[in-house]
């Protein structure tokens, strides 16, 4: 199936280990807009058991931005062009500070996809938002 055929998922959290996972078992049904707070050097990083997988972008039908999704403007810019969201990025750390990392990761992030899902829908009629708790 062509890149202009698929389903145009943006995926939060690309970097995490269920954004990984999905992430390399999407990329032949959908074409991914991967998302994540810091940048992706070489890939993501899939971990099952103690085997470590790199998973290099493929740009047929993948790219990445770099996304604070606790920015609402960011999050609408990175949903332009995307049918489903899919949103999974958090701050799964125990000893993550409050302030410095859970109330825009974990909280305000809780809040930013319902808000551009609501400003796109307005826009263009349609967004598809799913999204995942830690």
């Amino acid at each position: 199936m062509s890149a202009e055929k698929k389903i145009r998922v943006l995926l939060t959290g690309a970097s995490g280990l269920v954004g990984s996972i999905l992430r390399k078992h999407w990329g032949d049904r959908y074409w991914l807009r991967l998302a994540d707070v810091r940048e992706l050097d070489v890939g993501t990083t899939s971990t099952v058991g103690d085997a470590v997988e790199i998973i290099p972008l493929r740009p047929a039908f993948e790219e990445f931005v770099q996304l604070d999704t606790s920015d609402l403007q960011q999050f609408i810019d990175a949903c332009q062009g995307i049918d489903v969201v899919v949103h999974l990025a958090a701050d799964a750390s125990p000893s993550a500070d409050f302030y410095g990392s859970l109330l825009d990761r974990n909280i305000k992030s809780t809040c930013t996809p319902i808000s551009a899902a609501i400003a796109l829908i307005l826009d263009c009629g349609q967004l598809t938002v799913a999204w995942c708790s830690v």
